[in-house]
């Protein structure tokens, strides 16, 4: 899946809009290392929220 796709379907995965911003912008500044850090960090707040 592209990334830039991935970024826009973020929102339907749960994230926040602000988060959807976040990550974007991460994307369009070309910091793929702080991208991947970010939408990690998105996936175990997501994971959190289901356990809990």
């Amino acid at each position: 899946m592209e990334v830039k796709a991935l970024i826009e379907n973020l929102t339907d995965s749960g994230c926040s809009a602000e988060g959807t911003r976040r990550a974007k912008a991460l994307y369009e500044a070309g910091d793929m290392d702080g991208l991947v850090k970010y939408l990690r960090k998105c996936r175990c707040d997501l994971v959190e929220e289901i356990i809990l």
